[in-house]
């Protein structure tokens, strides 16, 4: 599935790219799981540049909560660390609710540290309005495919669905959208935030935007990016 989806993202490349760049996006994604379950351990924050982080602290003196949103790219449960070890901590996320109750109270564990609001995918939308209202930071990971209930648009020029939670939260709450990424460059993270000005935007053009936002992220370092995942599983009707 990896490699189908590289494929598909990069067809001008050849298979020797191709094969390169799964190897490369296997062990970038094992370390990250390493230093996840050590509880980061061995993760030094202060490697962490924080660009442009007076974006994020604009929004938040707006007090209606901010919405930081992005993919499955880089080290972004780091910058969750970074942030909180910097004095941000008002973190909420939206997770997947694993089926073992066991496995859930572990990952649960894990991430209270640095994220203060834990909610799960699917829960009522009233939490995460409260959320916002309570001016937390709220990230979203807006890049699986969301089955019949997405807007599709187009990401390496597929027309694919997409989760449309942050564009229609920043429409009915009004909270400030903010795009982040946060990738690995040699012994160092770099991260950067860059606010979505979405005055006159439809819920599609604000998930396109967002969504076109990651992939010239993605196309710069693809190696950090979650390939296995089913993106295009859901076809347009």
């Amino acid at each position: 599935m990896a490699l189908e989806n590289l494929r598909s993202a990069f067809p001008e490349k050849d298979n020797n790219w191709h094969n390169t760049m799964i190897k490369k996006c296997y062990q970038f994604y094992m370390e990250e799981v390493v230093d996840f379950l050590s509880k980061y351990a061995y993760f030094d924050s202060e490697e962490v540049h924080l660009n442009n982080v007076h974006i994020l602290d604009e929004a938040l003196k707006e007090e209606k909560g901010v919405i930081l949103v992005s993919g499955h790219f880089g080290s972004f449960h780091k910058l969750c660390v970074a942030m909180a070890k910097n004095g941000y901590k008002n973190i909420a996320g939206i997770s997947y609710k694993q089926n073992n109750r066991e496995a859930s109270r572990f990952f649960l564990e894990l991430r209270k540290p640095y994220i203060s609001n834990e909610m799960h995918k699917g829960g009522p939308s009233s939490e995460v309005k409260k959320s916002l209202q309570n001016n937390e930071i709220l990230i979203l990971l807006s890049d699986q495919d969301a089955g019949k209930k997405g807007v599709f648009v187009n990401f390496f020029n597929k027309p694919s669905s997409t989760p449309s939670g942050a564009a229609r939260y920043n429409q009915t709450v009004g909270s400030p959208l903010i795009f982040f990424s946060m990738v690995k460059i040699n012994s160092h993270h770099e991260a950067n935030f860059e606010r979505i000005d979405t005055t006159n935007m439809s819920i599609e053009d604000t998930v396109q935007k967002y969504t076109s936002m990651l992939e010239q992220r993605i196309r710069k370092y693809p190696e950090q990016y979650f390939w296995p995942h089913k993106r295009w599983k859901t076809k347009p009707q």
